[in-house]
């Protein structure tokens, strides 16, 4: 697999602040990469843009998955994007959340593994406002590292979790999917030691 995402004189503004400007970045298949840099700095913004959810103010971003060009409307079929500030619906079980994943996404495992993976089996039935701000993160996570996307995007994956699940994500981040494209977003040293490559955002 083939996948490349180049950024080219990257720009973008927030509430009339300059967060990056000119920014141009190639990220390629095969390879884990860091995006790095102070609060304000714009790293989940940019995150953002790379998934396609936000535009530039100026530049482009090229992505190819199998030396296939993609266009931006199409982006979102290619990437699976995790940011602990991402919502369900929080009226489901756990269960129906997984029965609505699994129908819209193809999967590295069956759900009856995934829950066993997240160790959840127990309680999958608990609706998910049930749930404590770690455990809701784990239960994100879970259905974030087994979709099989080519372009993964973490955002912060491992704040809120305690220890063990901390260890239990970076099991994972150590042994990424041939081909694939994965970004951290973080100022976590350890997230960024997985990095072959760290992207730093200046303070302007």
């Amino acid at each position: 697999m083939s996948t490349q995402i180049k950024l080219e004189n990257v720009s973008k503004c927030f509430n009339k602040n300059t967060l990056f400007t000119d920014l141009n970045y190639t990220f390629k298949g095969g390879n884990i990469y860091g995006v790095s840099g102070a609060n304000g700095s714009g790293k989940s913004t940019l995150l953002k843009i790379i998934s396609g959810l936000l535009e530039p103010d100026s530049g482009t971003l090229n992505w190819q998955v199998n030396t296939q060009a993609i266009a931006v409307t199409d982006v979102y079929k290619q990437v699976r994007f995790y940011a602990p500030y991402v919502d369900v619906f929080d009226s489901f079980s756990i269960l129906q959340t997984l029965d609505i994943h699994f129908q819209a996404h193809t999967m590295y495992v069956s759900k009856a593994e995934l829950l066993d993976h997240i160790g959840f089996s127990d309680i999958k039935n608990e609706p998910i406002h049930t749930l404590s701000t770690g455990m809701y993160q784990k239960l994100l996570l879970g259905l974030t590292l087994y979709t099989q996307k080519p372009i993964l995007i973490l955002d912060e994956p491992t704040s809120n979790l305690d220890t063990a699940n901390q260890n239990w994500v970076f099991s994972f981040l150590k042994n990424p999917k041939p081909g694939q494209i994965m970004i951290i977003g973080s100022n976590e040293q350890r997230e960024l030691n997985l990095c072959q490559d760290i992207l730093s955002l200046p303070i302007r």
